[in-house]
């Protein structure tokens, strides 16, 4: 970067800081940063989103695992000897790069990207050991788009561990994170829906392992009911930590959720997010009081950096029990 897009990277990332809309992260992936210039001449601040939003499309997946992946990498001649271990039995040195090397995350990471670079961000993303294939068209696409990977790394002499892998799926977890393709868009906009996870009940309970897909008219009423709140969603008001906050919570029977608010100029209160959570089996049969209370924590829990960066706020609750508790 520039010095002008450095000096406007410090204080925008300051700035955000401080009005609690970003924190420091210890993320396995991150998307670069970079500038647009204004029709002023100023400099817009965007993150590169690109990678992400072709994998949020996807629709099949196929996670690899590659066996002793620093193996696969020699020791540079002449620097055998830094690498030196001892034990009880004699001492010894690494002829290939082992783990612990502050080094060896850096340089393994090259390598993949070499070997894999033809597809890099079109159908595949590698970090370390772990690939991750995905793509949007039909199944016997994805597996032509796998057969071509697979045979890269074997050209590579790179193994896989056939028990760390898995072909074909619509459902896969990457670098600790579920990637799914079924109801993907609609939870990345649940912010925006009250009820959510009310209303997704049944469509999520066709995701759970084992379960027989079966469309009936629960499900149908809830895709219906889901397209007629992407359409009338009510406008978010922008969070601002200076405003009167209120938080406000329920819990029925199956799902939890909450409200976000502030109150505005008008003397209303205007929703700034939604929250909702399908509860646990164990959660089911939590006692109502034990119920309201989860409601509360996890809303506190779901909206920490806003709570903490504005002054006292208001919880406000239908259940009266809590409030002499």
């Amino acid at each position: 970067m520039s010095r002008e897009e450095l000096l406007v990277l410090r204080k925008t990332l300051k700035d955000l800081l401080d009005r609690g809309f970003i924190r420091a992260s210890s993320s396995a992936a991150a998307a670069p940063v970079l500038f647009v210039r204004k029709p002023n001449g100023g400099l817009r601040f965007c993150c590169d989103y690109r990678a992400l939003n072709n994998l949020a499309k996807a629709k099949w997946f196929t996670k690899l695992d590659v066996v002793a992946a620093f193996h696969k990498i020699r020791m540079a001649p002449g620097h055998e000897g830094k690498t030196a271990f001892r034990t009880r039995f004699g001492l010894y040195e690494w002829l290939v790069c082992p783990f612990g090397l502050s080094g060896a995350p850096a340089s393994f990471q090259r390598y993949m990207n070499s070997v894999l670079r033809e597809w890099l961000d079109d159908f595949v993303t590698a970090y370390l050991d772990d690939v991750l294939i995905y793509s949007s068209g039909s199944k016997a696409d994805h597996e032509a788009k796998v057969r071509r990977v697979l045979q890269a790394l074997a050209d590579a002499g790179l193994h896989l561990d056939p028990a760390k892998c898995e072909f074909s799926v619509q459902e896969v977890k990457y670098l600790g994170f579920i990637v799914n393709a079924g109801l993907g868009f609609a939870n990345y906009y649940r912010i925006f829906i009250p009820d959510y996870a009310k209303i997704t009940q049944s469509l999520d309970a066709l995701l759970k392992k084992g379960t027989a897909f079966h469309w009936g008219r629960a499900e149908n009423e809830a895709f219906q009911e889901l397209k007629r709140r992407f359409c009338e969603s009510p406008v978010l008001k922008q969070w601002d930590p200076s405003l009167p906050t209120f938080l406000e919570t329920d819990c029925s029977g199956y799902a939890l959720g909450g409200v976000l608010s502030q109150e505005g100029p008008d003397g209303r209160r205007h929703a700034c997010a939604f929250f909702s959570k399908r509860l646990s089996p164990a959660e089911y049969n939590y006692p109502i009081h034990d119920k309201e209370m989860l409601a509360i924590m996890r809303c506190l829990d779901n909206w920490n950096a806003e709570l903490r960066s504005c002054g006292p706020f208001t919880i406000l609750t239908d259940h009266r029990n809590l409030s002499i508790s």
